[in-house]
């Protein structure tokens, strides 16, 4: 039998057109070779292309779950040597996310503060990227959001931000789509402490 090839693509969400034009004909061309390309992406941003190969016949997308302390707290000791309690706080604020955990450990070290809650400005910038996707009511309804603490009474949201109801929840839909925030249970809550604080 023929050894099997494996191509990785990492951060495909930032892929050119040609580049998301040849992973959809892979998709359909290696079906009967030994191949398999693995395809890294983020929730966001989501072009067309990868939505569609995606939903392929020979795709199968596994969605990686947060990481558990102890991995976060092994990724935090790659990134850089923190102190204990910096590298606690790390693994606490970065809640799971290997992405957050990273950037909180670069960046914590040359922080002075004593809470945990400042944002790294490569997170400030991916949440700014999705903010502007937002209509102006919609980062209204955010901006009240955020004003009313890190768990509002979503309820009183729309009032705050002066935005009808109608328009609120279709604001926190798209929010939702834009993993800005997520609906859990019939319940909002932030996706994460640091977009709250963004």
């Amino acid at each position: 039998t023929a050894p099997l090839s494996v191509l990785v693509v990492e951060d495909a969400h930032h892929a050119d057109p040609d580049t998301l034009a040849l992973l959809e004909y892979l998709a359909a061309a290696i079906t009967r070779r030994p191949a398999l390309v693995v395809v890294v992406r983020r929730d966001w941003p989501r072009p067309d292309p990868l939505e569609r190969l995606g939903t392929g016949p020979n795709v199968r997308q596994v969605r990686l779950a947060r990481l558990n302390d102890g991995a976060v707290g092994d990724l935090v000791d790659a990134a850089r040597p923190l102190p204990p309690e910096v590298r606690s706080l790390v693994v606490a604020r970065s809640e799971g996310l290997p992405v957050v955990a990273v950037e909180l450990a670069v960046a914590m070290i040359a922080q002075q503060t004593t809470d945990g809650w400042f944002v790294p400005e490569s997170i400030s910038a991916l949440i700014d990227a999705r903010m502007v996707a937002l209509t102006e009511a919609e980062q209204r309804l955010l901006s009240a959001a955020a004003v009313l603490g890190e768990s509002p009474d979503w309820e009183l949201v729309p009032a705050v931000a002066g935005v009808d109801g109608v328009a609120a929840v279709a604001g926190f839909r798209r929010a939702v789509a834009l993993h800005l925030l997520v609906a859990e249970g019939g319940a909002l809550r932030w996706r994460h402490g640091l977009v709250h604080r963004a």
